[in-house]
């Protein structure tokens, strides 16, 4: 078990004006993470997440596959072999818990992310980057 801090910034020209408000920190206390084998393999990983962004809380659950590549032939370009070691791609989901902001009041999030690790044979280390990619879902007024 691991604890996992991410530092989230917006990036233009990427990001809608919500996007920006969520610009801040997430942190996911019991990141945990399971291998065939051992580190360096195919894996999972899962925890629940705390995003605290301007006043904002967004609380829920990340899980997804570890060291793999999706981004490859026959279906995309050939970028990632199929066992890209150092990769974590998953899908986040959230609810905003606490907020000032009035349209964000009962919004939901999901996204996909692809983040890269050092990879080894002890798993997940060193510092982390990635991008992370969704929608805001807010009632209809």
């Amino acid at each position: 078990m691991q604890v996992l801090r991410l530092r989230l910034e917006s990036h233009d020209p990427c990001d809608s004006p919500v996007g920006v408000l969520l610009n801040g920190e997430l942190k996911v206390d019991q990141f945990v993470s399971a291998f065939i084998q051992h580190g360096g393999r195919r894996g999972v990983h899962a925890g629940n997440f705390v995003w605290m962004a301007r006043g904002i809380q967004i609380e829920g659950r990340m899980s997804g596959v570890t060291n793999l590549g999706t981004h490859r032939r026959p279906v995309f370009d050939d970028c990632q072999p199929c066992n890209a070691r150092g990769v974590m791609e998953g899908r986040l989901c959230g609810a905003v818990v606490r907020t000032r902001v009035r349209e964000l009041r009962g919004a939901q999030i999901m996204a996909a992310y692809r983040i890269r690790f050092r990879a080894s044979r002890a798993g997940i280390q060193g510092e982390l980057g990635g991008v992370l990619e969704g929608s805001v879902l807010v009632r209809c007024r």
